[in-house]
């Protein structure tokens, strides 16, 4: 399964209404997924669980507010998981050669820390971090005409393509 399959317990609770699932992408601004209802009072153990469906690639967070039936919450820890690409997406750029102001660079980005793009003389020109999703453009409007490398890192890895600007 393609989920993140979230599992939480209780050894007791006290006017336990409900469990808030919240997910972000940048650890600071979450968004409700779902909701599971609590046991109320009770001093027995509870297990709990849903699964995220429906999501991206890269670093999730997740939090669990619980609610009592007054309103009031507690937030309890957050969690990250990293879900890697289903399915590899050969890194490629395009339109190449280019004449234009911006290439676009298709691939799973999010597998990378960073890239620059380097003169034939190795010289960085640009630089750019955090890429997500499978498909971004780049300005190189600034680029003169000539032979560059798109490098890309990732926790020791190197990969790099050459493109030619007209």
């Amino acid at each position: 399964d393609n989920g993140v399959e979230l599992k939480w317990e209780t050894s007791s609770e006290i006017n336990n209404d409900y469990f808030k699932i919240e997910v972000s992408t940048d650890n600071l601004s979450f968004e409700e997924i779902g909701r599971v209802d609590g046991a109320g009072t009770t001093s027995i153990t509870q297990n709990y669980q849903m699964t995220h469906n429906n999501f991206g690639v890269g670093t999730f967070y997740y939090s669990l507010p619980q609610v009592d039936f007054d309103g009031m919450s507690e937030r309890f820890g957050i969690i990250s998981v990293f879900k890697e690409a289903d399915v590899q997406i050969p890194l490629s750029v395009y339109p190449n050669p280019t004449s234009g102001d911006f290439i676009t660079i298709k691939g799973n980005l999010s597998l990378y820390d960073h890239f620059e793009i380097l003169s034939s003389n190795g010289v960085i020109k640009i630089q750019g971090a955090n890429m997500k999703g499978t498909e971004t453009k780049i300005s190189v409007s600034e680029l003169p005409s000539g032979v560059y490398l798109v490098r890309f890192r990732s926790q020791g890895d190197v990969e790099t393509i050459r493109f030619i600007k007209n």
